[in-house]
């Protein structure tokens, strides 16, 4: 008999270890439930309270003009005076045009 009282007790104080467990596993489920709900309460509050931003400036419409203006404009091959300037015109004078062809190939 001492052996089944004994097999009761450690079953009793199992069952009361269990019992302690999950009583300790709610009460942290129980805080991290809290916690989660402080963390979102403080975000929807923090969203709902920020300063109104204006929105941007809209841009005033330019007037209509035809296609053909707003193409880019055409390139120019006369030099202007800064380009003269910097990169004067040179005059081979007497030199034979064939001649400066082939010095030009010479590299």
């Amino acid at each position: 008999m001492d052996t089944i009282g004994q097999n009761l007790k450690d079953f009793e104080e199992k069952i009361n270890d269990l019992h302690a467990n999950e009583h300790n596993r709610f009460e942290q489920s129980k805080r991290r439930f809290s916690d989660i709900s402080s963390v979102v309460n403080t975000n929807v509050h923090h969203e709902q309270q920020q300063e109104h931003i204006p929105p941007p400036p809209v841009p005033t419409p330019e007037p209509q003009r035809p296609p053909r203006d707003n193409l880019p404009k055409p390139a120019s091959n006369t030099p202007d005076a800064k380009t003269q300037e910097e990169f004067p015109y040179i005059d081979h004078g007497a030199i034979d045009f064939e001649m400066r062809k082939e010095l030009w190939k010479v590299d």
